[in-house]
């Protein structure tokens, strides 16, 4: 039986997870957010505030994202969340990452999930090419 297409997304999300969960989790700014759900269900939660995101760019792409940007700690600012969510978005335009309309606010707000996660099987994949 072919998988369905929320079959195929559920798969792919948690082959996401696995990777984000594999690379990133000894991470120090990470300890308390990692690992994520091996379901994913947690993870537009987790990728809201940025932090992840931007020490995903910044292990895999390095100097893209100075890490004295990122903003980090248990407890961030909505500023401070912003803020890692719009350094995320720069780095992705900054690499070539086709962002699809995906905007720093849309992270935050927890909208466009599906465009957020395509976005980053491409900033890994971009790492694997370089």
């Amino acid at each position: 039986m072919a998988d369905t297409g929320a079959d195929l997304e559920e798969n792919t999300r948690t082959e996401l997870v696995e990777n984000l969960n594999n690379e990133l989790v000894s991470h120090p700014y990470l300890q308390t957010r990692l690992p994520l759900s091996p379901t994913g269900h947690d993870l537009a939660d987790k990728l809201a505030d940025g932090l992840i995101l931007c020490v995903l760019v910044d292990q895999f792409m390095p100097a893209t994202i100075s890490s004295e940007n990122i903003k980090a700690g248990d407890v961030l600012s909505s500023e401070d969340q912003l803020k890692n969510c719009a350094l995320f978005v720069d780095a992705c335009m900054q690499i070539g990452i086709d962002l699809r309309g995906l905007e720093g606010a849309d992270i935050y707000c927890k909208r466009k999930t599906t465009q957020l996660e395509e976005i980053i099987w491409d900033v890994i994949a971009a790492a694997i090419l370089n």
